[in-house]
């Protein structure tokens, strides 16, 4: 292991005089009380950091990781699910006009997710926690909108992702995924 990572910083260190270390990220946090009656109240909690190389003018290489959690009332039951992922990426650069740039994100991740819920015994009465847990394989591209606020503090968007999601638990599938989810990020270079 010693010697892999070695490796890898000899070779980010030579990638060049021009590379860049940028670190950066997002967090979501989120408390509603939705109109559906079965459900009385959600909160969810997203923090996503991710690090980088930037290898030239073009090119970021790095990695997302992510974690969430939800906790949900519904019908008068406290549901809870959480999720935590990590994401290499290569990141290139396809557009630029003064502070706006545009790039196309290829990642490579997987997500463990676990959720519990309450069950109840109809014969006992009694109540008890089930917890399912479901790991996921994810490749795909996303756009990537980018507003260089100064020299090294830029403002990131994503909207949507194409690509295919393998899913483990009781039964596998793959599937092409087309989202629709838009995120907001921050990141500054070093």
């Amino acid at each position: 292991m010693k010697k892999i990572l070695v490796s890898i910083v000899a070779v980010l260190a030579c990638a060049g005089m021009n590379a860049q270390f940028i670190a950066g990220g997002s967090l979501n946090l989120s408390s509603q009380k939705p109109d559906d009656s079965n459900l009385e109240n959600a909160n969810s909690l997203s923090i996503s950091p991710f690090i980088g190389y930037q290898l030239d003018d073009k090119l970021i290489i790095g990695a997302d990781l992510s974690y969430s959690s939800n906790n949900n009332i519904e019908y008068k039951k406290d549901v809870k699910s959480s999720s935590y992922s990590f994401a290499p990426f290569a990141m290139y650069k396809f557009y630029e006009s003064g502070m706006v740039r545009f790039h196309a994100k290829a990642s490579v991740g997987t997500t463990h997710f676990k959720n519990e819920s309450p069950i109840v015994n109809p014969i006992s009465g009694e109540t008890y926690t089930r917890t399912t847990k479901t790991d996921m394989l994810r490749f795909g591209i996303s756009p990537v909108f980018e507003f260089a606020a100064t020299e090294n503090l830029s403002l990131m968007s994503s909207f949507g992702f194409l690509g295919f999601d393998k899913t483990w638990d009781t039964s596998s599938s793959l599937s092409l995924s087309l989202s629709s989810s838009l995120s907001f990020g921050v990141y500054y270079k070093f």
